[in-house]
């Protein structure tokens, strides 16, 4: 995933123009699943952060960026004796995880107004994984490791936002919201993974929908010319 979003970044950076004006942004993003996914999953939340970039072709109200997005869709801790048959109490943390990595378009014109809407639509490619960890205490060195399931499924979407900029600064407080519409996934939740005492083995029961949500985010946004 990281060497994705590095080639998104690149591929923006190639065709930068010199008086290209810049906007970054980091934002809290909590999402939720709809349609389909909302159903499937039993209504899984989502919660974690954005950070963008995007630069402003010359002369236009049109911005063109990429996005990365982590989230976390829930959490479950276990305590069980089964690591290693030492009969020592182990504490088994499950973290279902998504990673989504997105171009967008943007279309903001200048307005003067204390408000600036904009307007965005946005594709890109969302990953699901669930990682295990297991260590004696919680603060303990980690035991074992492992990425018990991934799945990934391709997203596009529309949506928009409203940007309030502060006085004599360069930073603006941004609110926007999202929908997009995805491609069917196998995915985890918190209530699909289980030990099994009598086999002692992980058993593990992915579900599969398409994967469509509602995004929303707020956060800052700062202009650089």
């Amino acid at each position: 995933m990281a060497k994705l979003l590095l080639s998104l970044l690149l591929s923006l950076i190639t065709v930068i123009s010199a008086n290209a004006q810049w906007q970054i942004g980091f934002h809290f993003s909590p999402s939720f699943s709809m349609d389909e996914f909302k159903q499937e999953s039993n209504s899984i939340d989502f919660y974690g952060f954005n950070f963008e970039a995007a630069y402003r072709l010359k002369d236009s109200p049109i911005y063109l960026g990429a996005a990365f997005n982590y989230s976390i869709y829930g959490s479950k801790l276990d305590k069980s004796s089964y690591v290693d048959n030492s009969g020592q109490t182990m504490r088994v943390r499950t973290n279902n995880n998504l990673i989504s990595n997105r171009l967008f378009i943007r279309l903001q014109p200048d307005l003067p107004f204390f408000v600036q809407p904009y307007l965005e639509a946005a594709g890109g490619y969302n990953f699901f994984y669930t990682r295990e960890k297991i260590r004696p205490r919680i603060f303990s060195e980690v035991f074992d490791a492992e990425t018990l399931h991934h799945s990934g499924a391709f997203i596009y979407g529309f949506g928009g936002g409203l940007a309030f900029p502060i006085p004599e600064t360069i930073v603006s407080i941004d609110i926007r919201a999202n929908y997009f519409t995805g491609q069917r996934a196998n995915y985890l939740t918190k209530y699909d993974t289980s030990w099994n005492a009598d086999t002692e083995m992980l058993e593990i029961n992915p579900r599969s929908s398409t994967t469509d949500m509602l995004m929303f985010q707020i956060g800052i946004r700062i202009d650089i010319d």
